[in-house]
């Protein structure tokens, strides 16, 4: 089929996995099949009912299709198709492709994408979602103040996102010391520490950390303040 439409001259074939049933070494398979026997660009129009939309598209690519059919934050019929924030830094990052894209508009146009279609991004959606660039282990906080690229793929600012550092029972006194300073507010170390010790016993009762409650920890160690 694909042949014959060839053998008329059309521009462009796609391949849809209406399903998303293929596999990685399938795609590249049938890729390379259709590669050998045709002329035509080949296209791809992936879907993620598996979660091999984003493989099954660079395996397609790198067999020699020309194209990929792509949608902001994967939106799509049943689990969404191939999303283009994924594709686009995928490319850019992993295999050293640069498509052109303004990738630091991705965060503005995945919430864009998020209001206008009323489909939530997870939190754990890959690039765009809230809890990418969210830290909290000791351990991660040390580091990716030293080195951000220690614990996060590229820099948040990239795409229009930015690091959090978020409070918890695995915090330490760096974490906190940060979010302090981010405060404009200044403690002796037997503060930190007292402060460090607030925020574990707060969170291990099950209270989220947000800025009332620590601002209300901060407070009670050493006292009234103006941010």
């Amino acid at each position: 089929m694909y042949k014959r439409a060839d053998d008329y001259g059309v521009d462009r074939v796609h391949i849809a996995d209406t399903v998303g049933a293929i596999s990685p070494y399938g795609m590249d398979y049938l890729v390379k099949q259709l590669r050998s026997t045709i002329n035509a660009e080949i296209a791809l129009h992936c879907h993620n009912d598996f979660g091999m939309a984003l493989a099954n598209s660079i395996a397609g690519l790198l067999a020699g299709a020309n194209a990929v059919s792509t949608t902001v934050n994967g939106i799509g019929e049943r689990a969404g198709n191939a999303a283009l924030e994924e594709l686009v830094m995928t490319l850019k990052f992993i295999y050293g492709v640069d498509l052109g894209f303004d990738v630091s508009k991705f965060c503005e146009l995945s919430k864009l994408v998020e209001s206008l279609t009323h489909m939530d991004i997870p939190y754990n959606k890959p690039i765009v979602g809230k809890n990418i660039f969210r830290h909290e282990s000791g351990i991660h906080v040390d580091a990716v103040i030293e080195e951000p690229l220690t614990y996060e793929p590229f820099l948040p600012e990239l795409i229009g996102h930015r690091r959090q550092i978020v409070l918890g029972k695995h915090s330490g006194c760096r974490a906190v010391r940060a979010k302090l300073n981010e405060c404009g507010i200044d403690v002796t170390k037997d503060e930190l520490c007292k402060i460090v010790e607030q925020v574990k016993s707060k969170r291990e009762e099950g209270n989220y950390i947000n800025d009332e409650l620590f601002n209300s920890i901060v407070a009670s160690v050493r006292g009234p303040f103006e941010l």
